[in-house]
């Protein structure tokens, strides 16, 4: 990411989980309208056992 990128909007990300057999899931996020040439750059994955359910985060 540049200095000059501004922060993603809400809507202006994609998701995609996968669920791997015996294994934890991952779930990559990725800008909506990212051209492929960013996208091998612009993405992060997380696995499931990184997931913390929002109430229990503060």
């Amino acid at each position: 990411m540049s200095d000059t990128a501004a922060p993603a909007k809400l809507g202006e990300l994609e998701h995609v989980t996968v669920s791997n057999d015996g294994e934890p899931s991952t779930c990559t996020i990725f800008p909506r309208n990212c051209s492929e040439e960013k996208l091998v750059t612009h993405w992060i994955t997380a696995e499931e056992t990184s997931f913390v359910a929002l109430d229990r985060w503060q």
